[in-house]
C-alpha cells in the first residue's frame, strides 16, 4: 500500500532524499557519525509524504513543498531522539538509539543541531513562511509530554487528558506537515486550515492505532504491555478505568503499579483490557479521526493525491507495526 501511497510524488520523493543527504553533511567528526547513524535509519517517511501530497492536492509540489518535507522530517527525528532519552529507551527501529550509542547529553545535542540545521535550511531556501506551523508544533509537543509526565506519576489520566496530550505530541507535527503542504502550494489560509485539520485528525488515529499495538505484540512481533510496564494509561486501558466500579478501579490501578516488576499484572491488564471492550473503543475513536480527515477530502476534486490521502488514511488503521 506505501507503493500506492507514494506513486504521485515518487519523483518528488526521490529528490528530498537527495537534499536531506546535502543539506546535513557535516565532514568528520563526532556530529558527522550521529548524522549519518541517524540518517541511515530511514523509517517510512510518513511526514515529509504528508507534506508532499498535501502541496499536490493544493495545486503545486515545487521546492517549497520539497523544503517544506526536510524540516517535517528532521524536526521528527530530532523529536524521536529526544524522546528517546527522557524514555531511558535503548531501541529505534530496531536499532540502538542514539543515546543508546552515544551518551545521553550527546543525543540531546545531535537532536538540537538536527533541528537548528533544518530551520536555518529551511530560511536559506526562501522558507520562512514553513516555520510558524512546525515551531508552534514542538511548542506543542514539549507541552504534551510534560503533560503526560506530570499524570504519569499521578496516574489520574482521563480521557480528555489523553486526546489532550496524543493531539499536543503526536498529531501537532501531522497537523503542522499537512498546513506546511498548503502553504508551499501558496493555496491561502483556508486551504492551510484545512490541510492542518486532515494532518491533526491523521496524527490522533496514529497515535490511538500506536497504543492499540501495544496489547497486539503477539500478532506484530513486537514486545507487548511496553506502556503498561511504564504505567502509561493509554485509550484501550482509560476505557476500562472510566466504567469500573470503584472497587474494580482499585483493583486495576494495583496492577498497574506492579506492572513494571510483576509479568502476571501485566498479564491480567493486558486479558482485562482485551476481554472489556477497550480495543473496540479505541477502534471507534480511531475510526472516527479517519472519517473527519476523509470528510476534509471530499471538499477537494478527484485526483491522484487525493487518492494517495486516502490510501494514507486507510494505512493509518490497518498498519501492524
Amino acid at each position: 500500500m506505501l507503493d500506492a501511497i507514494r506513486k504521485p510524488v515518487a519523483e518528488e520523493l526521490q529528490r528530498f532524499n537527495r537534499l536531506v543527504e546535502e543539506r546535513f553533511e557535516s565532514g568528520d567528526g563526532l556530529i558527522a557519525s550521529i548524522l549519518t547513524y541517524v540518517l541511515e535509519q530511514k523509517g517510512k517517511q510518513m511526514r515529509p509524504l504528508l507534506v508532499l501530497l498535501t502541496a499536490g492536492l493544493n495545486g503545486k509540489v515545487g521546492d517549497l513543498a520539497l523544503t517544506g518535507a526536510m524540516l517535517a522530517e528532521m524536526a521528527h527525528t530530532s523529536s524521536l531522539i529526544h524522546d528517546d532519552v527522557v524514555d531511558e529507551a535503548h531501541m529505534r527501529r530496531g536499532q540502538l538509539s542514539v543515546n543508546a550509542v552515544w551518551r545521553s547529553k550527546t543525543a540531546v545535542l545531535a537532536g538540537d543541531y538536527l533541528l537548528a540545521q533544518a530551520m536555518d535550511t529551511s530560511l536559506r531556501d526562501g522558507g520562512e513562511k514553513l516555520l510558524p506551523p512546525i515551531i508552534e508544533a514542538f511548542r506543542e509537543l514539549a507541552e504534551g509530554e510534560l503533560i503526560q509526565l506530570e499524570h504519569a506519576s499521578r496516574l489520574d489520566m482521563t480521557e480528555a487528558l489523553y486526546y489532550e496530550i496524543i493531539r499536543k505530541k503526536t498529531a501537532s507535527l501531522l497537523g503542522a506537515c499537512g498546513a506546511m503542504g498548503a502553504i508551499a502550494a501558496e493555496a491561502g489560509s483556508a486551504a492551510e486550515e484545512d490541510m492542518r485539520t486532515f494532518g491533526t485528525c491523521i496524527g490522533m488515529a496514529f497515535q490511538i492505532r500506536d497504543d492499540m499495538l501495544d496489547y497486539e505484540g503477539a500478532r506484530t512481533g513486537k514486545p507487548e504491555c511496553e506502556d503498561l510496564r511504564e504505567r502509561k494509561v493509554t485509550l484501550p486501558l482509560l476505557y476500562l478505568l472510566d466504567r469500573a466500579e470503584p472497587a474494580e478501579r482499585k483493583q486495576l490501578i494495583r496492577l498497574l503499579c506492579r506492572a513494571e516488576e510483576d509479568e502476571a499484572a501485566v498479564t491480567a491488564l493486558r486479558e482485562r483490557v482485551l476481554r472489556g471492550g477497550g480495543m473496540d473503543h479505541a477502534e471507534q475513536a480511531m475510526a472516527g479521526f479517519r472519517d473527519k480527515a476523509l470528510a476534509v477530502l471530499e471538499r477537494y476534486p478527484d485526483s491522484p493525491y487525493r487518492e494517495s490521502l486516502r490510501l494514507y488514511c486507510r494505512y493509518i488503521l490497518e498498519r501492524d507495526r
